[in-house]
């Protein structure tokens, strides 16, 4: 079957625009349909960009990311053909991927649950239920194999090679983070949260004795290889899912303490208690102290702890010292 190859402009951001070579099959269909074989891939291009970027926000923010090689084989159905059962699940009314292809040899699943932030989920959910299908259907008028696109979640529509793999999931997020200073991979994020969760959320790490805790669980290690080898700085479970209730909590715990860090979703009543030791997030339990601690500090600096009180206090609020200050520090921000 002949393919020529031809240059697709593809716009994935407002002010830049770049090209794709891609093959386009010329003998299938005749005139005057090659020219909508033409815009077919232009959109089929388009819809890989979006999934690209479901991709590295997934990364970042569902807590101790998937290993790359584990995106190749998430699927959202049942393959008929192989057996395997789908990893997308509904977890208290968000999208949640489990059950990936395990590491060890002696294995086939990995049980392991991370959970979608509410602010992706509406354009995940889009993509599978509206924009997915209208691929299959573009992909059936062109003639293509949409085998995998009815089974995996993360599969081209144009490239040779079908499902992703670990230099697509990394060139991704490397792509759409390119303005780090570093290049940021899966085996990068694994160990930076990891770490993360080590110093911010460190109740989150315990296990009674020499047991795995939550971080381990979806880390995908044993206690002794998290603590070894890495940096230190919901509803109804569906029976298809192989967890009990408590351990998909755990698991959803980990994604979601992350994203409350990140400030994408507000923390629950059950991951409070988590936080209270994670001093970069806002908490109420030294509410009390803090401003007994605020009211000495203040009397001190102003000078009102003796003397006429009253009139020491009308003198400061009349005067506002601190209004001067703070104007000061604004003009010090401006001019820098």
């Amino acid at each position: 079957m002949p393919w020529v190859w031809v240059w697709v402009w593809v716009s994935d951001r407002p002010t830049h625009t770049h090209t794709h070579e891609v093959p386009i099959p010329t003998t299938h269909v005749g005139y005057p349909y090659p020219c909508y074989c033409l815009a077919a891939y232009d959109w089929l291009q388009s819809s890989d960009d979006i999934l690209s970027l479901v991709v590295t926000a997934f990364s970042l923010t569902c807590g101790i990311p998937p290993r790359e090689f584990q995106f190749a084989n998430m699927q959202y159905d049942h393959c008929p053909t192989t057996g395997s059962f789908r990893n997308l699940f509904i977890i208290n009314g968000l999208p949640a991927l489990g059950n990936p292809t395990a590491k060890q040899s002696n294995k086939l699943v990995q049980k392991c649950l991370w959970l979608f932030p509410p602010s992706l989920a509406p354009l995940f959910l889009f993509y599978l239920g509206v924009l997915r299908p209208i691929t299959i259907e573009v992909l059936i008028f062109l003639r293509q194999n949409v085998a995998y696109q009815e089974t995996h979640i993360f599969c081209h529509t144009i490239k040779k090679h079908c499902v992703w793999n670990g230099s697509d999931v990394n060139g991704a997020i490397q792509h759409y983070m390119s303005a780090l200073p570093i290049r940021l991979t899966c085996k990068f994020l694994r160990q930076l949260h990891t770490a993360l969760f080590h110093q911010y959320c460190p109740g989150l790490c315990k296990a009674e004795g020499p047991s795995d805790s939550a971080v381990d669980h979806q880390g995908q290690h044993r206690w002794y290889t998290g603590n070894t080898h890495y940096g230190r700085i919901i509803g109804s479970v569906p029976k298809t899912l192989g967890m009990s209730m408590t351990e998909a909590r755990q698991f959803a715990t980990v994604s979601q303490l992350l994203q409350v860090i990140y400030g994408l979703c507000l923390p629950d009543e059950s991951s409070k208690d988590l936080l209270l030791d994670a001093h970069i997030l806002p908490c109420s339990k030294y509410e009390t102290h803090a401003y007994l601690v605020a009211q000495k500090l203040v009397i001190q600096h102003y000078g009102i702890l003796s003397g006429d009180v009253a009139a020491s206090v009308a003198t400061v609020l009349n005067n506002r010292p601190y209004i001067q200050l703070v104007r000061m520090f604004n003009l010090i921000d401006s001019c820098c």
